[in-house]
């Protein structure tokens, strides 16, 4: 970690401990004043090791996190490079680098994602050291419960940096000066190996714990959710250890037996559950209150075009992220989720009351908010693990490249494709193709499937409805082929000029 995300860790550190201070009772806020960043000063009470924990959790944001441009996210530089959608008008340039593949070392957004991910990281280290170290007055399994969110958070974390990024600077203490800034790139296998420690302890810690939490708190279904994302990664590019393929199915085995999870019976039920945080469909999402953290999701995806009538309050811009027409015609014969108001639409009423507005072109419907149509807000939650991904998990794991018979991979993958496809007879056997197929259809628009292309070095070529080789496939909504070049996000130039071991 460099001088400059040293400073901003420092930085941020001290004003979640300042805020989490304020919070404090008043017999706490009479004690003498002691140094910021002592935090075997801190933890003392449960509910400092809460608001402490509490504090983690600000990253699960980023992907959704708006730039200067209207809808702009993190999350469209994503989909860019996979090449499957893209938007209706090419006014970011930041975004524009991905349909290019030729993502630029200053683009706004690869910074974004280095420099929220290690403040985060940082904030995790503290948080741990903190809590091995806390005088709080809880029990055993509480205390465990706190550390396995910061296992957790750090795993995740350095999961988003490896793979947008490759080898990284690898760090898992707490800063205590601004020495030795110039840290070392970590190669990737090592990163994983971290991310697996991290989550397996994070899995240990939780154990006793529930599957799930009405407040939406870090627990046992989430780590083995993620754990089992981390296995199938590690099974593909860049680690290739294919021994890895039966933990994953193994871990996401234990979340289907795990009874906490189910898919919903239809997308506009699994819409309606956008709040759930307790079981269903969403195993972890980023959170949003209305009046405090309003979603700008439903707003981006929205259809917008000046010309017509608004289809939804305050949509003044939209249309960030759409289906290429390649994309939107390789969904089979009656899927649901191409119908009208399944994960896409074509036309909807106007606010105002003055008909049906026809679209120019089908739009993502996935993340409609139908409260937001009327009051111009949404609050609706992003998610960022569906069970979805645990079945489709379960289900490729199985086939480990290949194909399986496996009963319950079969199973798995049956109740995605059978939500989708309803009366389809069941399959005897199942292949690669099948689960990766499924990923995009089903995973669309949710900034996962760029990360399924790089650990599998395969595409789904929509016009034949063959999976094919990532080099030299060229994807719908790019001009030129994939290259290896393409598949790792710059460092940033403004850590770069600071770390002259960012370089590959």
């Amino acid at each position: 970690m460099n001088e400059t995300m040293r400073k901003k860790a420092l930085i941020l550190f001290v004003a979640i401990m300042t805020g989490m201070m304020s919070l404090s009772c008043t017999k706490f806020l009479q004690e003498e004043p002691k140094t910021f960043l002592a935090s075997d000063n801190y933890y003392t009470s449960e509910q400092q090791l809460e608001s402490a924990a509490n504090g983690l959790y600000g990253g699960l944001g980023l992907m959704e996190e708006r730039g200067i441009v209207a809808n702009t996210q993190p999350l469209f530089l994503i989909e860019a490079l996979a090449g499957y959608a893209e938007r209706t008008y090419l006014n970011s340039n930041e975004v524009n680098q991905g349909y290019y593949l030729n993502v630029a070392e200053d683009n706004y957004f690869c910074e974004q994602i280095w420099d929220k991910m290690y403040v985060y990281i940082e904030n995790c280290n503290s948080f741990i050291q903190g809590v091995e170290n806390a005088t709080a007055e809880i029990s055993a399994q509480k205390r465990d419960l706190y550390l396995a969110e910061g296992y957790f958070f750090r795993a995740w974390y350095y999961y988003t940096l490896v793979r947008c990024f490759g080898p990284i600077p690898l760090k898992t203490t707490p800063t205590t000066s601004l020495e030795n800034a110039k840290m070392p790139l970590t190669d990737e296998k090592t990163v994983f190996e971290t991310i697996v420690s991290d989550l397996e302890t994070a899995e240990h810690l939780s154990e006793a714990g529930n599957w799930t939490d009405r407040a939406g708190r870090i627990r046992k279904g989430a780590i083995k959710s993620l754990l089992a994302s981390v296995y199938l990664t590690m099974a593909g590019y860049p680690v290739n250890d294919q021994s890895y393929y039966s933990k994953a199915y193994a871990k996401a085995l234990e979340v289907f037996n795990g009874g906490a999870y189910y898919l919903y019976e239809t997308y506009e039920s699994a819409r309606d559950h956008f709040k759930t945080v307790d079981g269903g469909e969403y195993i972890l999402t980023n959170q949003h209150c209305y009046n405090v953290n309003e979603s700008g999701i439903h707003h981006s995806f929205c259809y917008y075009n000046p010309a017509e009538p608004l289809i939804s309050a305050s949509c003044t811009q939209g249309g960030g992220n759409v289906p290429s027409a390649a994309f939107y015609a390789s969904y089979p014969e009656s899927d649901l989720r191409v119908a009208e108001q399944g994960y896409h639409f074509t036309h909807y009423p106007a606010v105002d009351g003055s008909g049906e507005v026809v679209f120019d072109r089908p739009c993502v419907f996935k993340y409609w908010d139908k409260n937001a149509v009327s009051s111009g807000k949404s609050d609706a939650n992003f998610p960022l693990i569906r069970y979805t991904d645990v079945l489709l998990t379960l289900a490729e794991a199985a086939c480990a490249g290949g194909s399986t018979s496996d009963a319950m991979a079969i199973e798995a993958y049956w109740q995605v494709h059978s939500r989708a496809l309803p009366g389809a007879a069941k399959p005897a056997s199942l292949s690669f193709e099948d689960v990766f197929k499924e990923r995009f259809w089903e995973e669309c628009y949710e900034g996962h499937l760029w990360f399924d292309m790089l650990r599998t070095r395969k595409a789904f070529d929509f016009p034949s409805g063959k999976v094919t080789n990532l080099v030299g496939y060229t994807a719908p909504t790019h001009s030129r082929a994939f290259a290896e070049k393409d598949f790792l996000l710059p460092y940033p130039s403004s850590e770069v000029r600071l770390n002259p071991n960012l370089k590959r």
